[in-house]
Parts: structure tokens; sequence; C-alpha cells
């Protein structure tokens, strides 16, 4: 894989030097995108999650799959497949590069990713594409994310140069595809945040899990896990985190300092295939200070961000997920009668549990797109990026928040045998001894 994937960077490096900006001189940005293609870079098992929002997209425009491995069409519908492991499909696929495009989704093994964007992103300068979309990690380092920053900057300069004030309308050049932040459930439980602040009372405290029971082995998923948990799953539970502070501020009654004490535990189970010292499984417990407008009181709402793999009961070959559980728990305390309350968002099964008097707040409770199917047909056919993928700004503040969790992990991880265990049983246990 390492090599097919170098094999990727290759061509579209080779590709960017094939473009022109003719086109782009001769008409008007929205006819030019009216029937543009939708690329996807790489997709591998991301395009598979997403299979069904191809088959709309491709109801508005063609959709260009850039592959080094075989595709299922029924999984992954598209026009064209440029089989990258073929010289035929490298040429082809050099010179579509260079055709005008809407969007390039890039979903790579994560160190390739910085090479990938910035391909791309010069043909966003150049006028031949319209936007890129990259699958969380969009990086995986600060230094990464300020050399895409750098870019940004030139590429809107660039664009600027092309097509004048025209290019203020245009959207940002980059976006992150952050699929557990545009999970229907959790979009619609953020948004009911303030509200439920009024009627439930104070937050008391707050948990993101996202715990699997399968192994990254059994998934074949080393790569994608070669920099560690907290590096592939930590963008999902960080950005939710997020969001929790984002309703704090819409609360009206209720505001977050926007500053959190952090503390990281790391797990590994044993037989993992991962390079030492690299986990399979973290915990971070953190605590940020909330003030109560109404009272002129702070209080500490504690708060715990968790994922990994191989936790829990054993997973079921013919229901490998049914073990699982993907969640964000909320607790509330009532501040004049005492009244605590739980709402419950299940990641998992795109659900809402409510207590009763907030059931009006939530008229649906089961929703269908999980991140991958309305949300991503919308952004690859042409509406808004803004209300399908995580901006660049956001994005910025998970890769900084995940780097300053990584840089707690000075000791090794704690090993662990798969016997049943959660991350809650693992942490109670490390914090006993």
């Amino acid at each position: 894989m390492t090599s097919v994937a170098a094999q990727m960077a290759r061509l579209m490096t080779r590709g960017k030097d094939t473009m022109s900006t003719a086109t782009l001189e001769r008409s008007p940005l929205g006819e030019r995108w009216q029937d543009d293609p939708a690329q996807i870079v790489g997709g591998g098992a991301n395009t598979e999650h997403f299979g069904g929002a191809l088959k709309g997209v491709r109801k508005r425009r063609k959709v260009e799959l850039f592959e080094m491995r075989d595709v299922d069409p029924d999984r992954v519908p598209h026009d064209v497949l440029y089989n990258l492991t073929e010289e035929e499909g490298r040429l082809a696929g050099e010179r579509a590069l260079g055709e005008r495009a809407l969007v390039a989704y890039i979903s790579l093994v994560p160190r390739y990713h910085l090479e990938a964007i910035e391909t791309h992103l010069r043909r966003v300068g150049k006028g031949v594409l319209g936007f890129v979309v990259v699958a969380k990690p969009a990086v995986q380092t600060i230094d990464e994310m300020r050399q895409t920053d750098a870019i940004i900057k030139e590429v809107e300069a660039e664009r600027r140069e092309h097509l004048g004030e025209e290019a203020d309308s245009l959207p940002a050049p980059l976006w992150v595809h952050e699929h557990y932040d545009r999970k229907k459930a959790w979009e619609v439980g953020r948004e009911a945040l303030p509200q439920l602040m009024e009627v439930l009372g104070r937050l008391e405290s707050a948990s993101v899990t996202i715990q699997e029971s399968q192994t990254i082995e059994s998934e074949g998923r080393q790569l994608a896990f070669e920099g560690g948990a907290i590096e592939d799953l930590s963008p999902h539970v960080i950005s939710i985190g997020l969001g929790v502070e984002e309703a704090f501020n819409r609360s009206g009654r209720y505001s977050s300092s926007n500053k959190s004490s952090l503390h990281l535990e790391r797990y590994r189970y044993e037989g993992t295939e991962l390079e030492e010292n690299v986990e399979t499984g973290f915990v971070i417990r953190g605590e940020t200070t909330i003030t109560d407008h109404a009272t002129g009181e702070s209080y500490e709402l504690p708060f715990k961000w968790q994922g990994g793999k191989g936790l829990g009961e054993t997973a079921d070959p013919d229901n490998p997920r049914a073990n699982d559980k993907k969640a964000v728990e909320l607790n509330f305390v009532h501040p004049e009668t005492g009244k605590r309350s739980t709402v419950t968002i299940d990641l998992q099964h795109n659900t809402i549990e409510a207590p009763e008097e907030v059931s009006y707040l939530f008229p649906q409770t089961r929703f269908t797109d999980n991140g991958y199917g309305e949300v991503v047909e919308r952004g690859l056919a042409g509406e808004d990026p803004a209300k399908s993928f995580q901006d660049w700004p956001t994005a910025r503040k998970v890769i900084k928040l995940g780097h300053f969790v990584r840089r707690l992990g000075k000791t090794p991880p704690i090993s662990y045998t798969q016997d049943g265990r959660s991350l809650n049983d693992l942490s109670r246990e490390a914090q006993a001894a």
C-alpha cells in the first residue's frame, strides 16, 4: 500500500503541470460548474461508505474515480474509473486532472494527504477546480497545518488574480469531511443544546465515546492507524467537543471559557501489529470553566473524550459492529430543583434519547444520515460545502488540540488483553492502580 500511495502522490504531482486556465477566462464560474464532474481521489473504504450518496450525485454531475484498486460499481457508482495501477489509466488520469471539476475529494493514507492537498489546491488557484475536500485527519502535524495555511493563502490570491471580485463569492478552497460531526442525530442534538439547558438546567458533565470491538488488524486498517488511535479517532471526539462548547456560547445564559485542562490515558491491546508505543485506544479527561450569567457564578464542567479499537465484547462475525459503543452523553442538573437528567445521542444507531419534558425539541429521534449520506451528496453535487463539511478554521482547532493531546503521551500506553473490557473499565483500573 505504501508504494501504491506513493504512485498516486507522483501522479498528482505530474498532473498539476498539465492544467490550462483558458476555459476559466471564457465563461462565468457558475456556468462552468454546471456540468463539471466530482472527482474522488483514492477514496478507498470511504467511497464504499458514501456509495449511496454517489448515486444522487450522478443525477446532477459526472463522478470520476481515481483508484489503485478494483471498485464494485454497484457499491461505488461512477461514470469514469481511472485505474492508476495501469499505464493507460495513469495517463488518462493525468489528462483528467487538467480538466475542470467542481470538487476533488481526497482520501489517502494520512501521510500522503499534504502532498495531495497542495496539488489539488493549486488546481483551485488556476481555476480548473472549485474546491477540495479531504477526509479526516486532514494533516498529521502542526507543521503540515501551517504549510497548508500558506498554500491556501497563495491559492486565494492566485484565484483572485484570475477572477477578480468574483472570487469573493466562491467557497473556501479547502474543507474537511468529518463525518461524525455531520451525523444527523448529533447535528439535531447540538442545535437543541441551548434549549436543553434552559429546561433541564446546566450541563453537569459530558462524554463522547467511540469504542469499537473489531481490531485494527481484522479490518485491515494498519496504515490508517499507523499514527495511532489519537490521530485517527480524536478528530471525531474533539470536533463533537468543540460543538458542545459552541452551543454554550449560543445559549445566552451560559458561556465557556474556551480553555481546558486535559489529562491523557493511552491503551494498547496485546498482539497489535502497530509499532511499539503506538496506542490503539485513549481516554482524554478534561475540565473547562463555565459561567452562568444569570447567577454570576462559575463552575468546572468535567468532560471525557475517548476512542479505540479492540474493546468491549468480541465482535460478532455476522454483525461485527453489534457490540460497538458510539455515543454522546450529556448530563444536566436543574439549578432550582436539583433534578438530574441525561440526553444520549447514539452515534452508531443515529438516535436521540431524551427526557419527556424536552421531547418537543425532538419530533424526530431516529435518523438515517450517518455523515456519509445525503450530507455528502449535497456537498459533492454542488450545494454549499459549509452544510456538508468542516471548514478549515475549525479543522485547525481540531488539529491543534489533537497535537496538544499527543504531546501529553509521555509514557508508554497501558497494555491490555481483549477480554471484554471497555475504555471505562480500563480507565477505572488505571486510576485505581
